[in-house]
């Protein structure tokens, strides 16, 4: 049976800076060992601009367990953080490890378990 674990952050009032191309890349290289897992790819990492004008940041792992992915708007100093693991991890400490890192001033969080039968 595979059971899988995700973890759905979206931080709010984060600090602009952190949201920068080069922040969210680190975030994704130190967040697997972080949280117990075994990053297996180098991060990517786009900007791009919205039809407001408003740019976007989206970065993506893979880890062996599967993949942390990061979506920011640091003009609206927001981060959206999807964490998706086929093993369990300590949510409430991926929690504080993303909300220290961008420094958000809340956090709203779903964790979503699933076993599939196999």
């Amino acid at each position: 049976m595979l059971k899988l674990q995700r973890l759905l952050l979206e931080l709010y009032d984060c600090n602009a800076n952190a949201l920068r191309a080069e922040n969210i890349e680190r975030f994704l290289l130190e967040a697997p060992e972080r949280i117990g897992m075994r990053r297996v790819s180098k991060p990517v990492v786009c900007r791009y601009g919205t039809e407001e004008g408003k740019e976007t940041i989206s970065g993506f792992v893979v880890i062996a367990e599967s993949h942390i992915a990061v979506h920011a708007l640091p003009g609206d100093r927001f981060a959206y953080v999807d964490m998706l693991s086929c093993r369990d991890f300590d949510g409430r400490a991926a929690e504080r490890y993303a909300k220290n890192y961008f420094e958000a001033g809340r956090v709203e969080s779903c964790v979503f378990r699933s076993e599939i039968k196999g």
